[in-house]
């Protein structure tokens, strides 16, 4: 998606900051499938490579409260069985699907292995002046 908002020059292309999340500024979607709401999709991806300073983080069916904020996936930050429909769960975001994500970012994060939202943005960018 971010390659359509650069190529389109959407603001949010810009303003998205890998810990400032902005959202898709998109048209209405056709549906990916019948019952997948494509805004929400692509919406749960963004929260993938973004991050956000949360007191409380969700990890599958369990959460663990903190006294200070500490950084996380986005994603993370809520619980996802509120937020993203059932219907999105069961065909895409499914709980072992995100768990697999957190514990990717836990292992390399701090190690250039798991792309956040700034390396995505720097390759589109660089992609756009190749001819």
């Amino acid at each position: 998606m971010g390659i359509v908002e650069n190529h389109l020059n959407m603001p949010c292309f810009e303003q998205r900051k890998v810990d400032n999340y902005i959202a898709h500024t998109g048209k209405n979607y056709k549906p990916i499938f019948r019952d997948i709401d494509t805004a929400k999709f692509i919406e749960s991806q963004f929260h993938f490579v973004t991050l956000k300073e949360s007191q409380k983080i969700f990890e599958g069916n369990n959460s663990t409260a903190f006294g200070v904020p500490k950084k996380c996936l986005h994603i993370q930050s809520y619980d996802q069985s509120q937020y993203i429909s059932l219907e999105l769960r069961r065909k895409f975001v499914t709980q072992g699907f995100i768990r697999q994500m957190v514990l990717k970012y836990k292992a390399n994060g701090g190690d250039g292995k798991y792309w956040l939202w700034d390396d995505y943005q720097r390759i589109i960018e660089l992609s756009g002046h190749i001819e």
